[in-house]
């Protein structure tokens, strides 16, 4: 294997021509013989006179005078303010399996980077080859890590923006992610709409219900083969046990522990946890709309019996 790897660093290159347009003007571009895998670091300021709040940027393959279209990306920013004139640094990367990673820093690229600016980063995708056609595909309702988003190990800074596009509807919205276990959050997706809950794990009164639990409880990393088919179903009923004890979401729906991640267009899983407890347990970053924007909801006033207890 390790052969291969090393062969496919020396020999491969790009067998046509790749850009990468923004809104129709080539700002990069790499000839049929560049030996993958390829970094770029390029800088771009939108037209003074441009109308609208957000971009689109398009990878583009040239052979024989024709262009095809690899991927659309659109891109936005989170606080939807006018593009007209921004310069945005934008950094491109494509390994060598072909997959095409891209981020975008607003600011230049002399400018120093810091938590203060925000990172959006984008799906990837793979540019097709001629020579190989081996293609990574991303299964329908894909985590979070097996989009490529998070590596196991390694917490994600808060100011990283997702732009991702649904796998249904191919509509593009924006996320943020944060890391339950060091929010001491559990959280709960509501089943109709994009907003979700988080629960404190201080919490008395969750504190007290997570205790009727009469079986080890499955959490981040637990392996199925540590559990009983009937542990995994006390696992199951008291998380329902739980649920029937939260005030409705606003949209009507019911917060569920094993309710998926859901496009905020049309309702399709963005993560979709298959019903299963222990994927759901070990994907342990909440991911939050941002454009569209979901609702969050904390504190206590999610108890139907909130004013009893207090």
């Amino acid at each position: 294997m390790q052969d291969e790897l090393n062969s496919i660093e020396e020999n491969e290159v790009l067998d046509k021509t790749i850009s990468l347009k923004i809104n129709n003007k080539i700002v990069c571009a790499f000839a049929s013989n560049t030996p993958l895998s390829i970094s770029e670091a390029i800088q771009y300021t939108v037209d003074e006179d441009y109308q609208e709040n957000r971009l689109y940027l398009d990878f583009m393959t040239h052979e024989l005078g024709k262009e095809v279209l690899i991927k659309r990306y659109e891109f936005f920013l989170q606080n939807m303010e006018d593009l007209a004139g921004k310069t945005f640094s934008i950094f491109l990367d494509i390994n060598i399996y072909r997959v095409v990673f891209l981020a975008i820093i607003e600011g230049e690229l002399d400018q120093e980077v810091s938590y203060s600016n925000i990172i959006y980063r984008f799906d990837s995708s793979q540019i097709p080859s001629e020579k190989n056609d081996v293609v990574i595909e991303v299964q329908k309702g894909a985590t979070v890590f097996e989009r490529g988003f998070v590596t196991s190990g390694r917490v994600t800074p808060g100011n990283n923006r997702f732009i991702s596009s649904c796998d249904f509807c191919g509509k593009f919205f924006m996320f943020r992610m944060f890391h339950v276990g060091f929010s001491d959050v559990d959280y709960y997706y509501c089943d109709r709409c994009t907003n979700y809950l988080a629960v404190s794990l201080f919490d008395q009164k969750y504190d007290r219900l997570l205790d009727k639990l009469s079986a080890k409880r499955i959490s981040p990393f637990s392996q199925p083969y540590d559990f009983s088919d009937y542990d995994i179903q006390l696992n199951l009923e008291n998380y329902q046990l739980i649920e029937d004890h939260f005030v409705p979401c606003t949209c009507g729906g019911q917060f569920k522990y094993l309710a998926n991640c859901l496009c905020p267009y049309c309702k399709s899983p963005y993560v979709d946890f298959f019903n299963d407890i222990f994927r759901k347990a070990d994907h342990y970053y909440v991911v939050e709309m941002v454009v569209p924007k979901a609702e969050s909801f904390y504190g206590e006033k999610y108890w139907k019996d909130y004013e009893e207890d207090d």
